[in-house]
Order: structure tokens, then C-alpha cells, then sequence
């Protein structure tokens, strides 16, 4: 009965939380792996990579878990690739880099992972721009600063927003690609324009319930004005690097410093 004991994770540094389709927690960390709380076991699952297993987790450090449209659990690791659990058999299957494949994965080091209304992933291979995962065809589609102008090729988070319009946070700006066209439309810090992003590194986005862009930058948090194309500032408050966002059922935003 001990609860405090008996519900405990690997580590304390918990880089990635997702939901599987019965409500079970997925906890990715950045040292051993996946601990998944299944409520209706009574117990914990864990996962971790095994050099000796090709079917075992991926290495290193999990920066991102995604449920998709049909409760497959995607994993993104900053070693290991992207990689989908195949729960009958037990298994991780996994998509990496093979330098004589230009329709594989663009590198391992995979730090987010959103998925479209085609059912096509989009995810971060970090420090090579986002990747469009093609399920059916089993190929990625690479999205750059040279081939699609996106602002910077180190990206933190993609995100689509409710006109399927993609977002991109990045170590340089935040860049937009709107439904249906290749270039994306970037956005940058100007010092003495307010009405800009407060700071060119983007952390995290957030939509909120009223369809709102929200910009977590290491100069405070941002909004995106849709009806002018700009951004409103705020800082009150605030500390200065925002690194996450999420709101309650009431509409309040919670911000992680």
C-alpha cells in the first residue's frame, strides 16, 4: 500500500509524458528509458535499450512520445531514430539514418513528432529541419533552410495549428508553412520593433482553446496576431526562458520556466 514506493520512475528527469489509448502514462527520460504506469496491471512497465536487441528501445535520451490517429506510440530519441511500439509482439521498430538513402530519415536525433490530417508525420531531426514521414510510402521528406527556407535548421518542436497550417520552433526564429505550399514564412527579432518576437530562440508553441499561437522564447512569452501578421509581448512577471505552455479547462495558461 505504499504508494509513494510502489509508483516510482527510473530517474527524475522526465523529458517526455504521453497517454497510450487505454490511459496508461508513457514517462520518457533522458537516461534509462521509457516507464509506462499500467493502471489496469497494478504495475510498471519499463523499457530501455538494449545494444544486443535491434527490437529494443532506441538510445539514448527520449525527447519526444506521440500517439498518433490509430494509438500507435511513436518515440523519438536523440540517439536512436524514430521508432513506433508494437504492442502484440513486444517490439520497437525502428527508422534510422542510412547515409546512401536520401529518403531515410534525415538523422537520429529526433526531439519532436506531430502528425497531419493525412496521417503523415512530421518530426525534428535536430539540426537538419523537419522531415515529413510518409507511413504508407516508408520515406521522409526533408524540409530545410535550403530547400524550403525555413529559418534555422536546428528546430526544437513543430506544431500544426487548426488550419493545418505547420509551425516550427527554432534556435533562429519561428517559421510557418502554410497548408498546401513548399517556403515557409519566417518570422525574426527586430530590436526596435515591438511588435516582433522578444527573442529568436523559440523553446516551445502552444495553440490554446480559442485557436491562439502562443511562443515560448528565451525572451519571454509571445502571441501571434493573426489579424496584422505580428506578435504582442508579454512579460509580467515572467521569468525571461519559457519552455513550456499548457492551459487548464478554465482557459488559464500555465507557463514552465
Amino acid at each position: 500500500n505504499n504508494l509513494g514506493k510502489y509508483w516510482r520512475t527510473s530517474d527524475n528527469n522526465i523529458t517526455a509524458i504521453e497517454f497510450d489509448s487505454n490511459g496508461n502514462w508513457w514517462l520518457g527520460n533522458g537516461f534509462n528509458g521509457i516507464d509506462v504506469f499500467n493502471w489496469q496491471k497494478g504495475e510498471i512497465e519499463t523499457y530501455h535499450y538494449d545494444s544486443s536487441n535491434a527490437f529494443s528501445l532506441g538510445q539514448g535520451g527520449v525527447a519526444s512520445i506521440y500517439r498518433d490517429r490509430n494509438n500507435t506510440m511513436w518515440i523519438g530519441t536523440n540517439i536512436g531514430g524514430l521508432q513506433y511500439y508494437d504492442p502484440v509482439k513486444d517490439r520497437f521498430y525502428s527508422y534510422k539514418n542510412d547515409p546512401n538513402d536520401s529518403s531515410s530519415i534525415a538523422n537520429n536525433d529526433v526531439r519532436s513528432i506531430i502528425e497531419d490530417n493525412n496521417g503523415d508525420l512530421w518530426i525534428v531531426p535536430h539540426g537538419k529541419g523537419v522531415d515529413r514521414f510518409d507511413k504508407k510510402e516508408g520515406k521522409f521528406y526533408h524540409y530545410n533552410f535550403t530547400n524550403n527556407n525555413l529559418s534555422n535548421d536546428w528546430a526544437f518542436q513543430v506544431l500544426f495549428d487548426s488550419e493545418e497550417n505547420l509551425w516550427v520552433a527554432t534556435a533562429w526564429g519561428v517559421s510557418r508553412l502554410l497548408k498546401g505550399t513548399e517556403t515557409f514564412e519566417s518570422y525574426f527579432y527586430i530590436p526596435n520593433d515591438s511588435n516582433t518576437i522578444s527573442s529568436n530562440v523559440i523553446n516551445c508553441l502552444f495553440q490554446d482553446s480559442k485557436n491562439q499561437i502562443w511562443l515560448g522564447t528565451t525572451g519571454g512569452l509571445c502571441k501571434y496576431r493573426p489579424e496584422t501578421n505580428d506578435y504582442q509581448r508579454f512579460y509580467a512577471g515572467l521569468a525571461e526562458s519559457i519552455n513550456a505552455i499548457e492551459e487548464d479547462n478554465k482557459g488559464n495558461l500555465w507557463i514552465s520556466t
